[in-house]
């Protein structure tokens, strides 16, 4: 949606918005690092590389429709993410903007929302950063005038044009007099960043961490379902049916960029000889995925050993952390 999937050029919301900033503050640099289909625990991760240097004043974040609908899980990573932005400019304006789709059309007109929606306001208010629930206005009109939600999407979560130019209608209007002149809370940290331990998080190359793999090597990429190149899609392994690797690392939790396909296989992993987990990468499209192999292990050295049974999985970066789960 970030990246303005199934938007016309020019018509999504972060081009209107860059525009709008333009003639607010009178000169933008914009650095869209959106990555779709994914969530925010895997921006957590990616984060410092995706900036690569860049240092925002202002900051927008949007998870709402991705992310699990589970209040630790929401708390902790965009908790972590408050903390990240902060670190490189203690001074950011960090927004997060709340998106919809149509099956919140019940809740909307209720008057409530997403319990992603919920838990992420929690945990942005809690921090002092800004929530901006960029679906209201959509909603409003959908309730004043009783028209399909549908009008105003391409698919069951992307919006079209007219689903794009409503977000930013809303963002614009309660950004109004809060945006300028851009000034953040000056803070060096976040409510949980020492319970979650997510300033470790971090992406690996694999090749410094795996030890041992049948899988052959040399990038490959693919095109998404709505035919865009998809970030971190350069993927180093194929693995084939019965092939194996094994990475070590420390501390408390692991992960992998990988793809999941039609035709896609299972991935069968191990840790340190004891707790499994299993993954299936079978799709009815092409698309990036982000799998957490092992979280919240005890802290230290350890050695997960993965077997690809019934057909390809194709893997990448590794994600590694000392992270720890937190209970608000």
């Amino acid at each position: 949606m970030t990246q303005g999937a199934w938007a016309s050029p020019g018509k999504d919301y972060v081009t209107f918005l860059t525009d709008w900033l333009t003639t607010k503050i009178g000169s933008v640099t914009m650095k869209n690092i959106a990555v779709g289909g994914t969530n925010s625990q895997f921006a957590v991760y990616r984060l410092e590389q995706d900036l690569d240097g860049f240092k925002p004043d202002i900051a927008f974040v949007e998870f709402s429709v991705n992310d699990e609908p589970d209040r630790a899980f929401v708390y902790e990573n965009i908790d972590g993410l408050i903390y990240k932005l902060r670190r490189v400019n203690p001074n950011v304006v960090i927004i997060y903007i709340a998106a919809s789709y149509p099956g919140e059309a019940a809740l909307r007109r209720a008057g409530s929302s997403d319990d992603r929606v919920v838990y992420a306001r929690e945990i942005v208010e809690k921090n002092g950063a800004i929530f901006v629930d960029a679906a209201s206005h959509l909603w409003h009109h959908i309730n004043l005038t009783n028209r399909n939600p549908q009008d105003f999407f391409a698919d069951v979560v992307h919006p079209n044009d007219l689903g794009h130019s409503s977000y930013y209608l809303s963002i614009s209007q309660q950004l109004d007099e809060r945006i300028v002149p851009a000034k953040g809370v000056g803070a060096r940290s976040s409510l949980y960043i020492g319970q979650s331990r997510l300033d470790t998080a971090r992406l690996v190359d694999p090749l410094s961490l795996i030890t041992n793999t049948t899988c052959p090597n040399g990038p490959s990429s693919h095109l998404d379902f709505v035919g865009q190149s998809i970030p971190y899609d350069d993927l180093q392994y194929r693995c084939r049916p019965s092939d194996i690797f094994t990475i070590a690392f420390s501390g408390t939790s692991i992960g992998l960029t990988t793809r999941a396909m039609v035709g896609g296989g299972k991935l069968d992993c191990t840790i340190d000889g004891s707790e499994t987990s299993s993954f299936n990468f079978e799709d009815s499209a092409t698309r990036l995925r982000v799998v957490m192999l092992f979280e919240y292990q005890r802290a230290g050295n350890h050695t997960v050993l993965c077997k690809t049974i019934d057909g390809p999985v194709e893997f990448g970066q590794i994600l590694v952390s000392s992270a720890n789960q937190i209970r608000p």
